[in-house]
């Protein structure tokens, strides 16, 4: 199995930035695998609905990559297997459907981008990648 498929998604309110107690429980997940298999890294993925311009939410997306990366460098993860981008409202996974119907365009996504070869070829158990519902 593809370690991409162990780190959970981490979902976020409309128009916030801020973790909630879901996607800190998420992070902490996520926290682990990177602390467990030191050559693995991540580029974690800004995201967000379509309401609002480009800029706007190009710039809420980097303040969701930025939130993770906080937790994540508290929780000891090291700053070298982090990288962060927004991709704002580009890369939606749900068109339409009101604000809360596009929910699920609100988030962080992790992308392994080093190491997970080898991480594959040990001894780890899959994950499962839960998908968070935090509200709209």
């Amino acid at each position: 199995a593809a370690l991409r498929a162990n780190f959970q998604k981490v979902l976020f309110d409309f128009d916030q930035a801020s973790l909630t107690s879901p996607s800190r429980s998420a992070l902490e997940a996520n926290a682990k695998i990177l602390m467990k298999y030191s050559q693995v890294h991540v580029l974690i993925e800004g995201h967000t609905d379509n309401y609002g311009s480009d800029e706007y939410n190009l710039a809420l997306g980097q303040r969701r990559a930025e939130s993770v990366h906080k937790f994540l460098l508290d929780m000891g993860v090291s700053k070298g297997k982090l990288t962060l981008i927004s991709y704002g409202k580009e890369k939606t996974v749900v068109e339409g459907g009101g604000k809360d119907g596009e929910a699920p365009n609100r988030r962080a996504e992790f992308v392994v981008v080093a190491g997970e070869d080898v991480a594959a070829s040990s001894t780890a158990q899959p994950g499962v990648n839960v998908t968070l519902q935090v509200g709209s």
